[in-house]
């Protein structure tokens, strides 16, 4: 509260709003967490995350360790890369690839997408 992306919420009104969610929980008998509370309360807590998975066929999946780490030199090397081909090339498939290479190498990540897909129903507010 007073904090994005919660600024809009009073502090009075969350209280009020706690404590109905309380008095009603003990009614029911119902056993509350954090995650409970902080939901029916209306609290936002990912900052705009997306989640989002991206799933890879292992039956038809090539992995190529040798270009996995050709490809982490060359990021080294160059500070900034982008990846760009038409689709269907296979970038998303080498990208998720790359990740675990990262990850089994113990090299720490972030991930963000910008754009999910055409049916990305963020679409217009992460090209503003």
């Amino acid at each position: 509260m007073g904090k994005y992306p919660n600024h809009l919420k009073e502090v009075d009104d969350v209280l009020l709003r706690l404590t109905h969610i309380i008095k009603s929980s003990r009614a029911r008998g119902e056993e509350l967490n954090l995650s409970t509370i902080v939901y029916r309360l209306g609290m936002k807590c990912d900052f705009g995350n997306i989640q989002q998975s991206f799933e890879i066929d292992n039956d038809i999946n090539v992995v190529n360790e040798s270009r996995c780490q050709d490809f982490y030199e060359f990021i080294l090397a160059n500070q900034k890369t982008i990846l760009i081909g038409e689709p269907g090339l296979g970038k998303s498939w080498f990208l998720q690839n790359f990740i675990k290479f990262l990850e089994h190498h113990s090299v720490k990540i972030v991930q963000h997408y910008c754009y999910t897909g055409m049916d990305d129903i963020y679409e217009k507010r992460e090209l503003q």
